[in-house]
């Protein structure tokens, strides 16, 4: 396997390991995370869509990134201990 070989394959493994993060996520957590940062609304849009508070949206946006980066380190930690 050449280094670019590797480096594509290495990507595909990180996003897999984000995708399966972001899944374990809630449905609220999923919505303002998407709304947030791939469709880059700012807080208010998706508050009126979800019928929440703007303060709803920023608490959920906080928790599922944190959430996101916690499961993602584990994985990686126990992807990267040997059996």
């Amino acid at each position: 396997m050449d280094e670019q070989e590797f480096t594509a394959w290495a990507a595909g493994c990180e996003r897999q390991l984000v995708r399966s993060a972001y899944l374990l996520t809630g449905d609220l957590h999923r919505a303002v995370l998407v709304m947030r940062h791939f469709d880059d609304l700012a807080e208010r849009e998706p508050a009126e869509v979800l019928g929440v508070s703007i303060a709803t949206v920023k608490s959920q946006n906080a928790a599922a990134l944190a959430r996101l980066r916690f499961d993602y380190t584990t994985r990686i930690a126990f992807a990267l201990v040997p059996l």
